[in-house]
């Protein structure tokens, strides 16, 4: 079930930070691991302002994504609950509200560029993370004008 969370608890916080901090260290083997712990604490702190929708399942948090206006900070899947369609489901559910959104995504990370792709996404640019010295795209989405059609 996808919901937004509004007020999130300090428990339902835990949870996320967990699929944040695992799901970023199975993903981006390529990136030192103590970047994403050393960057735990300040997303700790900004993750409330994100606008937060979960998927639950059995009330367990197993899956989020994070929306700061029209940027998607991040979706973050639990690995034993990847593909079943949650990401997906998490996306569509930003996408009924949104008209434009953009994101970040590494260029090693095929997995993530494959789904976004597949979701309607187009890269835009390219640049340099200084903080990671890797190569990311920013993606788009736009939604269709019906009137246009």
């Amino acid at each position: 079930m996808i919901t937004k969370l509004n007020n999130p608890t300090t428990e339902q916080l835990d949870e996320i930070l967990t699929i944040w901090l695992t799901a970023n260290l199975d993903a981006h083997d390529f990136v030192e691991p103590e970047y994403w712990q050393e960057n735990f604490d300040l997303v700790k702190q900004t993750l409330p302002d994100a606008e937060l929708y979960v998927a639950t399942e059995d009330h367990q948090i197993v899956a989020f994504l994070g929306l700061a206006e029209n940027y998607i900070a991040g979706l973050f899947v639990n690995k034993q609950y990847r593909s079943r369609g949650l990401g997906t489901d998490l996306l569509n559910s930003v996408k009924e509200q949104q008209q434009f959104l953009q994101l970040s995504v590494y260029e090693k990370n095929s997995r993530a560029i494959n789904f976004y792709l597949n979701n309607g996404f187009t890269p835009k640019t390219s640049d340099v993370d200084f903080k990671t010295n890797e190569v990311e795209y920013l993606m788009t989405w736009q939604k269709p004008n019906l009137d246009m059609l």
